[in-house]
């Protein structure tokens, strides 16, 4: 979920960060649970201004050295001439072991896996029936890779993993908080325009909106637990094989974060322990 994005796919570098820090910031923390983890501070104020990324690292991220899941089920569906049309289920979920590197900054190591079934099956699907163009698309999926990124409590994002072979415009915006029903609410939102060269530019818009309980936010926590509801306003994916028909692809998800990996959905293990069972292990 961060993230980025896990639809692309990112690389493990970081520019100036390297494969080198991903690894020193994997075995620094590997091992530790969110259960494990010390309790963190309570948010006194989540709404203020200067409270907001510290509310952004809470809901979306575990303590310093904790690993922790986020996962989301929806659907994507195909957008052209304004008609909506279902093209299958989504089944997604990743983990993040986060580093602090002092008091303002902190890194995130993640892994993503991303699999398709058609509306409401469980079956992994590998062969999909285009319903714009009419071709049958044969659909693959790569194994997880670990990715880092890292943050600071002052400013938010400070570095992002790159799409590989590729040059990308970011865009990311988080806030402001709000509270309603007793929970507080917060937005984030992100353009990537990804530049592979050889084709259009892919314009990736991604929507999140999160929600915890604020009485979790005022109690010294391990483990905070948060809700998630997803949307994305894409140009085709190249792997739809869309050729230069016009249309936009929308997808509508909901989910959760999870402190152990046995707490995500029993489909998306399912279709993972067949194609990738090790897929986390570097960070779990």
């Amino acid at each position: 979920m961060t993230t980025r994005r896990r639809l692309l796919q990112n690389s493990l570098a970081l520019g100036a960060l390297g494969v080198a820090s991903t690894d020193a910031a994997i075995a620094a923390t590997r091992g530790k649970t969110a259960a494990a983890a010390q309790p963190e501070a309570p948010l006194r104020e989540p709404l203020a201004a200067a409270s907001l990324h510290k509310l952004y690292r809470r809901i979306r991220f575990g303590a310093d050295g904790a690993a922790v899941y986020w996962w989301l089920h929806g659907t994507r569906y195909g957008l052209v001439d304004n008609v909506l049309t279902p093209f299958f289920d989504m089944h997604v979920a990743s983990i993040h072991r986060r580093r602090d590197l002092d008091a303002d900054r902190y890194e995130i190591s993640s892994a993503s896996a991303i699999y398709y079934t058609a509306t409401g099956a469980t079956t992994l699907l590998e062969r999909w029936p285009n319903p714009v163009t009419g071709a049958e698309v044969k659909f693959d999926y790569p194994a997880p890779r670990v990715t880092l990124a890292s943050y600071s409590l002052r400013d938010g994002v400070l570095a992002e993993p790159e799409a590989p072979g590729a040059r990308s415009e970011r865009k990311h915006f988080v806030g402001p908080a709000r509270a309603d029903a007793g929970r507080v609410w917060l937005d984030e939102a992100s353009y990537i325009r990804v530049d592979r060269g050889s084709t259009p530019p892919m314009k990736v818009h991604d929507m999140y909106t999160y929600s915890v309980a604020a009485a979790d936010l005022a109690a010294p926590l391990a483990f905070t637990p948060a809700l998630a509801a997803f949307n994305d306003f894409n140009d085709w994916s190249p792997r739809f094989e869309m050729g230069d028909r016009p249309g936009s692809s929308i997808s509508r998800c909901t989910g959760s974060k999870v402190a152990t990996f046995e707490e995500l959905p029993a489909t998306w293990r399912a279709l993972f322990a067949a194609r990738h069972p090790q897929g986390f292990d570097a960070l779990r």
